[in-house]
């Protein structure tokens, strides 16, 4: 939106990465345990892909060659695919993976590619995925309701972190997800308030 044109400011980033590499294989328990495997992803062209390919080709893996990369299933599809045990390699994002690891014991997480872009980092932080944005002419003329706004966005962020029970039954109740699913995936969905100011390199 921003490069387009449209008059927003970044006010804070509001989750970090919630991509995992999930397996059921014997023989994948590190990043370098990848080549030569068939890596189910999704969302071609968008975050899902480029992470991957980025932590591969930094791990001396090239995507384009050393592995196979199917972008067969959508995210809801790969989870079930995962879920029934058809597909053994794939990366998923929060609460999908939680979905998949509830219903297939076998599965587990191979890989946090958060934890990886922090190592390859040095900082140790994963990157964010998630943004509050506000409009400019907003943020110029009640600087106050914004700043209310963000307190609020953070006091919730910290609710949820700290209550996962409860956010599962509201999750459930006005998203229609399983509220055990959300509860189990909320420490991985990472989410994290960061202000404008605190999250510019």
């Amino acid at each position: 939106l921003y490069a387009k044109g449209v008059p927003i400011e970044l006010a804070a980033t509001t989750g970090d990465g919630v991509l995992y590499v999930l397996t059921s294989r014997s023989d994948v328990n590190q990043l370098s345990d990848l080549k030569g495997k068939t890596i189910y992803d999704i969302a071609r062209g968008s975050t899902p892909e480029f992470m991957l390919d980025y932590v591969l080709e930094h791990n001396g893996i090239d995507p384009s060659h050393d592995v196979a990369i199917d972008f067969t299933y959508s995210h809801i599809e790969l989870a079930q695919q995962m879920a029934s045990g058809r597909v053994d390699l794939g990366v998923l994002p929060e609460p999908f993976a939680t979905m998949a690891l509830g219903k297939n014991p076998k599965l587990r997480v191979a890989v946090d590619l958060q934890k990886e872009w922090g190592r390859l980092h040095g900082t140790g932080k994963p990157y964010p995925t998630s943004a509050l944005v506000v409009r400019s002419a907003l943020a110029k003329s009640d600087p106050a309701l914004v700043r209310q706004l963000l307190d609020a966005e953070k006091g919730s962020i910290q609710w949820v972190n700290a209550h996962p029970a409860a956010a599962g039954d509201l999750a459930n109740q006005f998203l229609g997800l399983p509220a055990a699913v959300v509860a189990a995936a909320i420490p991985r969905l990472n989410l994290r308030f960061v202000s404008a100011g605190e999250a510019y390199p």
